[in-house]
């Protein structure tokens, strides 16, 4: 299974994976901080998941999970957000994320959340 972290933190980004790996078995990780490194990354890797971070580089979450889906409709997207509009929530879901986590008070939800879709791939 593959991962994809498009987030402005590297520190998030590092520990995002460790609490994935640490649960989740056959697992990689690719990292993209910049537009640039997300677009070279969704041209190589065809991600199974990706952690798309609302406030990402340059403002273009939105314009990025469009390609992402684009590229992939099976990529199962996680928008990870600090502070969100409702309309901006309702924005995201619409684009095709699957799933909105709260960086703060979700944070432990998302590797759960990533070992039971691992476990639905593996069957």
């Amino acid at each position: 299974m593959i991962i994809t972290i498009y987030c402005n933190s590297k520190h998030i980004s590092i520990r995002l994976a460790e609490l994935i790996d640490e649960t989740t078995d056959g697992v990689s990780f690719h990292n993209a901080f910049s537009y640039a490194e997300a677009m070279k990354c969704l041209a190589e890797y065809k991600a199974d998941i990706v952690l798309l971070d609302l406030d990402f580089a340059g403002n273009n979450a939105a314009k990025l999970l469009k390609w992402i889906k684009k590229y992939s409709d099976e990529t199962v997207v996680m928008v990870l957000f600090s502070l969100a509009s409702e309309l901006s929530m309702k924005q995201f879901r619409d684009y095709g994320a699957d799933y909105l986590f709260d960086k703060y008070n979700d944070f432990e939800k998302i590797a759960p959340v990533i070992k039971t879709i691992r476990r639905k791939v593996s069957l």
